[in-house]
């Protein structure tokens, strides 16, 4: 079957009032402006990024899973230097990085699945050397709540501060705007453990060779559904506090 991409910085899924926007990376982040995780048009994740000991694994491949499903696989570290040969090696000698993991040695795959009101994500770690390798695996989280023609414009027209907080393990953005009441948590799932601070959720441990380690974190979108009442300028039809007007959504008439 055949698939055209309008936006080939681009790739995306969605399910209902939830999109999610990266760049051929796998990436949301300052290098795809519109890049996120939207629920209900309002970006509820401005950043999300996959790091190994710090550093970003190389991208291999990425495939559209499902409307609702992006997946990505990764190798780390990759190679700096090259030599001889299809495989970039011309020696014997196992090569490592500043941290004595081999070149190539793990094998990432990575898996953005969307629900009604939020994302998952999971990392499965593959170590294809012939020696166990300790690393730390962390995804860097941010938030900052535009509107998606904020985004698509680079430019803000609602602005409030965003409170991040990193209690009983799980990471909590709040926006504080008097009318937009929103709020993502994002915590680790599955049963390795994690470390979670103010920007980032982190595992670290020790994957034998041939063996498989998988982490997982689960994403959830908070809008307060519209207040009974009669309907004002400005209130949006389905959840959430009266949109200030300067948000509303632009319309055009085209001519003929």
């Amino acid at each position: 079957m055949a698939v055209t991409f309008i936006r080939t910085s681009q790739l995306y899924a969605w399910k209902g009032p939830s999109l999610l926007i990266v760049d051929t990376k796998g990436e949301c982040g300052p290098d795809e402006r519109l890049s996120g995780y939207y629920f209900r048009e309002a970006r509820f994740l401005s950043r999300l990024g996959l790091t190994i000991n710090g550093g970003r694994p190389w991208t291999c491949d990425a495939t559209l899973v499902e409307p609702d499903a992006i997946a990505f696989t990764y190798i780390y570290p990759e190679l700096t230097e090259f030599g001889g040969g299809g495989s970039g090696q011309s020696g014997d000698e196992t090569s490592v990085d500043r941290d004595g993991i081999p070149h190539r040695a793990l094998s990432l795959r990575v898996r953005y699945q969307l629900s009604i009101d939020g994302l998952s994500v999971s990392a499965t770690v593959g170590n294809y050397s012939v020696r166990p390798v300790e690393c730390e695996l962390a995804w860097t989280v941010d938030a900052d709540f535009a509107d998606i023609q904020e985004a698509h414009e680079g430019r803000r027209e609602q602005i409030a501060n965003v409170r991040r907080d990193a209690v009983n393990g799980r990471l909590t953005f709040a926006y504080e705007h008097p009318q937009l009441h929103y709020r993502v948590t994002v915590a680790p799932a599955g049963t390795s453990p994690a470390t979670v601070d103010g920007s980032a959720i982190r595992w670290r441990g020790a994957i034998r060779r041939s063996r498989r380690w998988s982490t997982a974190l689960a994403c959830c979108a908070y809008r307060p559904r519209r207040r009974s009442g009669p309907m004002r300028s400005g209130t949006p039809m389905h959840g959430g506090p009266a949109t200030p007007p300067l948000t509303r959504r632009r319309f055009f008439t085209l001519p003929g």
